[in-house]
């Protein structure tokens, strides 16, 4: 017999970002278990690359657009000048000069704290430069 667990961890998704690149932009909407629409009206949503879960440092912050509160609509992306600034091996992304962790969480006027997206960051190398 297995143990159900109830938790507030939420989805795993792993990025693979080129250093000094623009990840995204990406759509999302946001449903309930049972597949209606969430309301985004008065939230705010924010995401954030560092080394490790406790680092203090916040090396990239991801930007956010609402398309379409009613709808749970939203667009994300971690800018260029956000990725330009991680560090990484020269050569292999696997490598841990080149490892990150992230996560999304969406914050309502209330307070509630959601978390939406959480995983590992690679970082692969810049050649080309401005």
């Amino acid at each position: 017999m297995t143990t159900p667990t109830l938790g507030t961890k939420g989805a795993a998704l792993d990025l693979l970002v080129r250093q000094g690149a623009t990840l995204g932009p990406n759509s999302t909407l946001l449903k309930d278990g049972t597949g209606a629409a969430m309301d985004l009206t008065g939230c705010t949503l924010s995401a954030q690359i560092r080394r490790s879960p406790s680092s203090s440092t916040v090396d990239a912050t991801a930007t956010f657009t609402i398309t379409n509160a009613v709808l749970g609509a939203f667009d994300w992306e971690f800018p260029a000048t956000e990725t330009a600034m991680l560090s990484c091996d020269a050569v292999d992304e696997t490598q841990p000069e080149s490892q990150y962790v992230w996560d999304m969480e969406l914050l309502y006027a209330s307070g509630r704290v959601v978390p939406l997206l959480y995983g590992a960051v690679s970082v692969f190398r810049e050649v080309t430069k401005a």
